[in-house]
């Protein structure tokens, strides 16, 4: 939760709160749980759990980000939401519209707001957005680490009227195909594989489904951001090891070694 983040397609992360609920196979090795469990015991986790409000000290960070970026007129990307899920059913509401004014009020932020819960976003964020359209600062992104919750969700995620509609596919749990119907639907496309966390093996992660991913993207006019390879990928049936943690462009195969964002990335761009 600071300024600067090494998530590579970030440069902040903000969290309004912390916690969460599984909610799908996707969080089997949540990182953000084995973080709670390593720190709070894991009092912020699961269902009826309390979540924890961070301060109001916490908040007023993302006021001086936005400072600096006018300033700069830096391309500012954050991270809404890396130890929660802002779409979250157990929060209260009264958090939620204290975070859509924070954001309203951070104009030259991106905020990149990523759930397992996109039924929820149409209900959650306040009527006058859902009227017309979300602020020009916000990025919605759904997670689907499968295509089973692709398939489910794809069209829920095309119904938001955001500037930039996503989807993050990570933990990559097997290939994920776009369908044509999804066509100036989805503008991006994050795919990264699995991280070690301390009780849990990491799921495989194969090179061919980025790359199939990647062609996939080509077709349809998606961005492809590759965030990791994470700590088990094979290639060509073989186990193969890209650096320490997975996670630096420069150790990926050539063929999967793209980050690139939306064409519309910065408020006001045709």
């Amino acid at each position: 939760m600071a300024a600067e983040t090494k998530i590579a397609w970030a440069k902040s992360t903000f969290n309004p709160w912390i916690g969460c609920t599984k909610v799908s196979p996707d969080c089997d090795a949540c990182y953000a749980e084995a973080h709670d469990r390593r720190w709070h015991g894991g009092i912020h986790w699961g269902q009826g759990a309390g979540r924890h409000h961070t301060s109001l000290k916490y908040w007023n960070e993302p006021i001086k980000w936005n400072t600096q970026a006018t300033m700069t007129r830096e391309f500012w990307p954050v991270f809404g939401g890396s130890m929660c899920d802002v779409f979250d059913n157990e929060v209260p509401g009264s958090w939620r519209d204290d975070y859509w004014k924070l954001i309203e009020q951070t104009p030259a932020l991106t905020w990149l707001l990523v759930t397992k819960r996109v039924g929820n976003v149409l209900k959650m964020v306040p009527q006058y957005w859902r009227r017309s359209a979300f602020p020009q600062n916000v990025w919605i992104l759904m997670s689907a680490g499968a295509q089973d919750l692709f398939d489910r969700d794809w069209q829920r995620l095309a119904e938001i009227p955001a500037r930039v509609r996503g989807v993050s596919i990570e933990p990559m749990r097997g290939p994920v195909i776009m369908p044509p119907q999804a066509y100036q639907q989805i503008h991006w496309a994050i795919y990264g594989g699995e991280s070690r966390q301390p009780d849990r093996y990491p799921r495989e992660c194969k090179v061919e489904w980025i790359e199939a991913g990647i062609a996939n993207c080509r077709e349809l006019g998606v961005a492809p951001f590759v965030k990791q390879m994470g700590h088990y990928t094979s290639h060509n049936g073989k186990r193969v090891i890209f650096g320490d943690k997975g996670d630096d462009i420069r150790d990926f195969p050539a063929s999967v070694r793209v980050q690139e964002w939306p064409h519309n990335r910065r408020p006001g761009n045709v």
